[in-house]
């Protein structure tokens, strides 16, 4: 991002605004869920809040804007709290990337119309920075959302694999020791990728589906043409 920042600094200014707000509403969820199914740590810290300062994390705020790959502070919970312990730990789990699959899905239909009736405004910078704030709010949200679902701890799919597992269990044992470990070998490994594919001109272009996080932002940006493409359907249809 620090790099884009040099070559299209509207775009780089837009993307980590709509990271930032991104990142927040996704813990925010965490938190809100967690207390309405009765654990109010996460209130009681002041994590139960839309203000971004109060989620984000230093080093993983720096590692987003140089690698592209980074997290925010997680919210603190205490599943004793919880009525259901199962069910609101489950729910606590699976909520900030709910909320992130919602706000691309909501986000999709704006972006759509913008694009078919912006005009000559997109010509501006102004109408250009708006057009990238609604787009990267799609893909960053979906981006957020495949990341997480990685059954790796400490990420939400690991929290659901909690759920639904012992405490013995292996996978669950080798996780919660190495999770760390394996996302940082998975960041280092896909930029390792990404430099090779871009400087060494006879690399196999299939190469790049070793990367976990390439095959994630191929998917995103399936996904998010798909959203496009459907609402042009629909527009099509009601015109």
């Amino acid at each position: 991002m620090l790099f884009n920042l040099f070559q299209d600094p509207i775009a780089a200014i837009a993307s980590l605004i709509a990271l930032i707000l991104s990142l927040s509403m996704h813990e925010f969820a965490h938190a809100y869920v967690a207390y309405k199914c009765g654990d109010p740590t996460a209130k009681a810290m002041g994590r139960m809040t839309l203000n971004p300062i109060k989620h984000l994390d230093l080093i993983g705020f720096l590692m987003m804007l140089m690698v592209g790959f980074g997290y925010a502070k997680a919210v603190p919970i205490n599943p004793y709290n919880f009525r259901n312990r199962r069910k609101g730990y489950f729910l606590t789990a699976i909520a900030g990337v709910t909320v992130n699959l919602g706000l691309a899905l909501i986000m999709s239909l704006p972006c759509f119309f913008y694009l078919v009736f912006a005009g000559e405004f997109l010509a501006t910078n102004f109408g250009y920075f708006f057009n990238c704030i609604l787009f990267y709010f799609i893909t960053i949200n979906l981006s957020l959302m495949f990341f997480n679902m990685l059954p790796i701890f400490p990420l939400d799919g690991f929290r659901v694999v909690e759920t639904f597992t012992q405490p013995n269990n292996r996978f669950r044992t080798f996780m919660t020791h190495n999770g760390p470990h394996i996302l940082l070998v998975l960041i280092l490994f896909s930029t390792f990728i990404t430099a090779l594919c871009e400087y060494v001109k006879a690399v196999p272009p299939w190469i790049m589906y070793f990367d976990i996080f390439h095959c994630v932002r191929s998917l995103v940006e399936i996904i998010t043409d798909g959203l496009l493409n459907f609402w042009s359907l629909i527009f099509r249809f009601l015109v």
